[in-house]
């Protein structure tokens, strides 16, 4: 169920990446214009080169020097408002209780309907954020998770802010970066209040343009249903599974897609299944409950994958030790030709010896044919 979950947040936000693409209306002729596009697609393959080519804290950097550039080419194009910067006012504080406080059955009942879908949501958050650090979540961790969104929300709603939810596209961001640092977080935490303590600096964010967030969330939200589909390929290959994923996956898109098909519902119900995310998480609930469990199916999957399994290891170790026998091999060709070498080098030694030892046996028999002729003079010059 995690892995469904978690490929709907990523499927169901992508149009939320497409909407900043278009920047503006849908049906409007001003909706994904040229220039917008060409200011997605330099974002976008920005952080992708950034991501292949680049190393260390540049590589972990990929999403803001994707949003640099953008931001930069934007402003080149003459696409950037600044006048949000100057409009805006150098320091800003919470209101404590701003429109009071009082108690209301329905708001009560909607809110709690929306914390349904924001817990269902962040419980796909948290599930994918720890695949992508490689962690095993505990049913402890993520009740501590889950709680840590109520309390900050009760305390933004009490400073007049709009309850929070987990930010599903920071899952994208540590994906692609690599970075899950809790003191990254505490740090990016620190920025959002100075942000809000003082709105100058919060007007810089908001003037990037949205065609240069729309190409970085396709990669970010592509992160988020990669790691979905990531925990569904581990899943046990069995037909109710396959119509757990198939039904819920349908569902949840369903609604996203066409939002219409619940036109007819009451106010209530169609608040509560609007979120894809909600509908593919209570339609893969009910049929895990629902759909009987066959056993030997189960058990056939599961010896299948550990034949596999088995497979694999004995082909990386006959891999393992062909490699090694080419090692051997290698070393022994090479240890060979060495041999050749030397037996080569002591050869021309060895003619260079004879050659020099040659050379003085003919000086020698020369000398003695010399010697000898002069010897056979000396007797004649006496009988002189």
């Amino acid at each position: 169920m995690s892995g469904v979950v978690i490929t709907l947040i990523g499927l169901t936000i992508l149009p939320v990446a497409m909407n900043w693409v278009g920047d503006a209306p849908p049906g409007s002729t001003d909706f994904a214009t040229l220039p917008k596009l060409f200011l997605a697609m330099i974002s976008l393959g920005i952080v992708i080169l950034v991501s292949v080519y680049c190393r260390g804290v540049i590589a972990a950097s990929a999403i803001v020097i994707g949003l640099l550039g953008g931001y930069l080419v934007a402003l080149s194009m003459g696409m950037v408002d600044l006048n949000l910067i100057s409009n805006a006012t150098w320091t800003a504080g919470p209101d404590l209780f701003k429109y009071g406080m009082t108690f209301s059955w329905g708001p009560i009942l909607s809110i709690s309907l929306v914390y349904i879908i924001v817990v269902a949501e962040a419980t796909g958050d948290f599930m994918a954020l720890a695949g992508n650090c490689q962690k095993d979540l505990t049913g402890k961790e993520l009740k501590r998770g889950v709680l840590g969104d109520g309390i900050t929300s009760t305390i933004g709603a009490l400073l007049t802010a709009m309850p929070l939810a987990s930010f599903s596209q920071n899952v994208g961001i540590v994906g692609i970066t690599g970075v899950a640092s809790r003191y990254v977080v505490a740090a990016t935490g620190g920025l959002l209040i100075i942000g809000g303590m003082f709105p100058k600096l919060a007007a810089l964010a908001v003037t990037i343009p949205k065609p240069v967030l729309g190409g970085v969330g396709f990669i970010m939200f592509g992160m988020i249903a990669y790691a979905g589909i990531r925990m569904l390929i581990k899943a046990a290959d069995t037909r109710r599974n396959a119509l757990i994923i198939c039904v819920s996956l349908a569902a949840g898109l369903a609604v996203t897609i066409e939002p219409r098909l619940i036109q007819h519902l009451p106010h209530l119900l169609g608040e509560f299944f609007h979120s894809g995310i909600t509908t593919g998480t209570i339609i893969a609930v009910l049929l895990h409950q629902i759909l009987p469990q066959d056993h030997k199916e189960e058990r056939a999957v599961k010896k299948q994958e550990i034949a596999e399994m088995t497979r694999d290891e004995d082909t990386h170790s006959a891999a393992t030790k062909i490699l090694d026998s080419k090692a051997t091999i290698s070393k022994a060709i090479a240890t060979i030709e060495m041999m050749r070498i030397e037996a080569h080098e002591v050869m021309m030694q060895q003619e260079e010896a004879d050659t020099k030892v040659d050379k003085h046996s003919d000086q020698d028999q020369s000398e003695k044919k010399t010697n000898h002729g002069r010897s056979n003079l000396m007797p004649n010059t006496a009988m002189k």
